[in-house]
């Protein structure tokens, strides 16, 4: 005959969260010997099983008594078991009744927030519910991270304002939001006839709901290659431009008001049947977006580059329409970004930082659709923290894993304001052959130059290379240019390796290798596209010839007088060369012989030249004179 089980008793409690909603409790005091059966009140599924102690899981908030019996008898229930909840915390206008939120809260206003003179700070919760009469104001740079769903009564008794820069960020997919939000973005420095790129954070967001004292709304047409008036609806996912208000004055600053249902969870936007076709593509979310995680999340769908466009110079008119200048894209994948304009520049809306990788709310960009009929898709998992800013500020560090990267930035530029910039970088996961997370080809929309690295016939604006990192490698670089001019090849920025890595650019046009660390490379050059004039490498070594670098000023050339006077000093000078800007060869001396050289026998008509002047030692120096 089978004894009656002793009492069982409570061991250690776990809590439910707003991570796993069930909690748990140890039971003590089971029968020793034979195998018992524990019952609950309210009923759970009964455990059966052997040994003294067990724990009872998946147990929903709520008090408990739990029985063991064996085959005849039953014990005594255990004494009151409570497994807790989550804890709501309210906003009462003036502070919170359960100290600082946490994500293991569920958080209630049901008075206006913040209160006056309250400093700005993240708010975290599992749920967020905004009660009538409460008018909440996230603002700019803060956070309101809700796990779960987000419920705002109906308007105009409660409101959720975020302002520009704020972010709402949620985790749970499955999360279904209620009510109304008031998303900000304020874009600044509007000119005539500009255009700022734009996605909705909200639902069923109307171009007519915006405020903006513009008519003009325009979505990308894939089968024209041009721009249409679009819909009244925004669709989420999806790019458009807006165009500044239809009269000034200008420049003028601006806040967008996006109004509707947040955002949130798997989201969707459809590519076009045909593969290979750009298309405009937005943030959905009134957060930022991990660029990174978006481009990994759908490389079986997307090229691995994304385009941002930035517009900094001025307009101009030729009598029948608007003319778009030195503009470009900026450019961003797993290697890194570029900028799309100078720094100290004014593009609207979004600046002239290179992008950092976080997408801020509200942007849009071009990417190329790889693979037609498929979904572009956005989850939650991409989205940031914080780190909104605007559109590709430089912010804090990516959350996600962190690669090896060694790159270098150079800029080709001239005195009037053309501007290219493009990157190199060797990469962990990259190797030397194309692949597009890594490698963006040049979207070249500059009406003046282009600049990029070229590998196996491609022209890439990013490009990523194999690690380990040689310094023996050697990557040629291109540029085009519809203008005749003088234009400058220099550093922009570096890291990992190459803050102390030696960065030489070879011109093989002028024969020599210039030390890119000490100063910036100025070259005179016709119109046209020059893919075999530069290499960049990374040692002065060269193939046969002199194997060091005479100083800036080893060989000067000056003009005075009506003449042009070159001297090398200490070494002898065997032959001049001297082009003008379209490259044309204007006189050629050769045997000199002597340290010093005046020409006085070319006719002066203030251009450009190119003097190229060859030493015994074999050492090249290239100089450009106003003559």
């Amino acid at each position: 005959m089978n004894e009656t089980p002793t009492q069982p008793t409570q061991g250690t409690i776990t809590a439910a969260t707003c991570a796993v909603p069930t909690g748990s409790v140890v039971l003590n005091g089971l029968p020793a010997t034979g195998t018992w059966t524990i019952e609950s009140n309210p009923i759970t599924t009964p455990i059966t099983g052997t040994g003294t102690t067990t724990t009872i899981s998946g147990l929903i908030p709520n008090n408990y008594t739990f029985t063991v019996s064996n085959a005849t008898c039953t014990s005594v229930a255990s004494a009151n078991i409570t497994i807790p909840g989550l804890v709501t915390n309210t906003w009462n206008g003036t502070g919170w009744s359960n100290g600082t939120p946490t994500t293991d809260q569920n958080i209630i206003f049901t008075g206006s927030y913040p209160a006056p003179a309250t400093p700005s700070v993240d708010i975290n919760s599992c749920s967020c519910e905004i009660k009538p009469n409460a008018n909440v104001v996230i603002r700019s740079g803060s956070t309101l991270t809700v796990i779960n769903s987000l419920t705002v009564a109906p308007t105009p008794t409660a409101s959720l304002k975020f302002e520009d820069q704020a972010s709402l960020y949620q985790k749970n997919d499955n999360a279904i939001n209620s009510g109304v939000i008031t998303y900000e973005r304020f874009t600044k420095s509007m000119k005539d006839q500009d255009y700022v790129y734009w996605s909705s954070p909200v639902v069923g967001q109307k171009f007519s709901k915006l405020s903006l004292g513009t008519y003009s709304y325009f979505a990308y047409d894939i089968a024209t290659d041009n721009w249409l008036h679009a819909a009244d609806n925004m669709e989420t996912g999806r790019g458009y431009i807006i165009k500044s208000r239809n009269a000034g004055p200008f420049p003028y600053n601006q806040t967008i008001v996006f109004n509707g249902i947040p955002n949130n969870g798997a989201l969707t936007l459809a590519t076009p049947t045909s593969t290979d076709k750009y298309i405009l593509v937005g943030n959905p979310y009134p957060s930022a977006l991990s660029a990174d995680d978006f481009l990994v999340g759908n490389k079986d769908v997307l090229e691995g580059t994304l385009y941002f466009w930035s517009r900094i110079t001025a307009l101009s008119n030729d009598g029948t329409k608007w003319k778009y200048a030195s503009n470009d894209y900026a450019t961003y994948n797993l290697t890194g970004g570029v900028t799309g304009s100078p720094a100290g520049g004014n593009a609207s809306g979004s600046g002239s930082a290179k992008p950092t990788g976080k997408i801020g709310a509200g942007q849009s960009f071009f990417v190329n659709a790889v693979k037609g009929g498929a979904n572009v898709v956005f989850k939650n998992s991409m989205r940031v923290a914080g780190e909104n800013t605007q559109f590709y500020r430089s912010s804090k560090n990516n959350k996600t894993t962190a690669l090896e990267k060694n790159r270098v930035w150079l800029n080709l530029t001239n005195k009037t304001g053309a501007f290219k910039q493009m990157l190199i970088g060797y990469i962990e996961g990259a190797t030397n052959d194309y692949e597009s997370i890594y490698d963006g080809l040049s979207y070249n929309a500059n009406a003046f130059v282009d600049f990029y690295s070229i590998n196996k016939g491609k022209e890439f604006v990013i490009q990523g290379r194999a690690l380990p990192f040689k310094e023996t490698d050697l990557v040629p670089l291109g540029y085009s240019s519809t203008i005749a001019d003088s234009f400058t090849i220099g550093i922009d920025n570096v890291d990992g390796s190459f803050t102390t890595q030696g960065i030489y650019l070879e011109d093989k046009v002028a024969g020599i290798i210039h030390n890119l660390r000490e100063r910036d490379y100025t070259f005179t050059t016709a119109k046209g596209t020059f893919n075999d004039r530069f290499v960049l490498r990374y040692t002065n070594k060269t193939l046969g010839t002199d194997e060091f670098e005479l100083g800036e000023n080893t060989v000067l050339v000056a003009v005075a007088n009506k003449a042009i006077k070159i001297n090398a000093f200490s070494q002898t000078i065997d032959k001049v060369f001297i082009y003008d800007v379209s490259g044309k060869l204007i006189y050629k001396k050769e045997k000199v012989g002597n340290p010093t050289l005046t020409i006085e026998n070319l006719t002066s008509s203030n251009q450009v030249l190119l003097v190229k002047v060859v030493l015994d030692n074999k050492h090249v120096e290239t100089k450009k004179v106003i003559f």
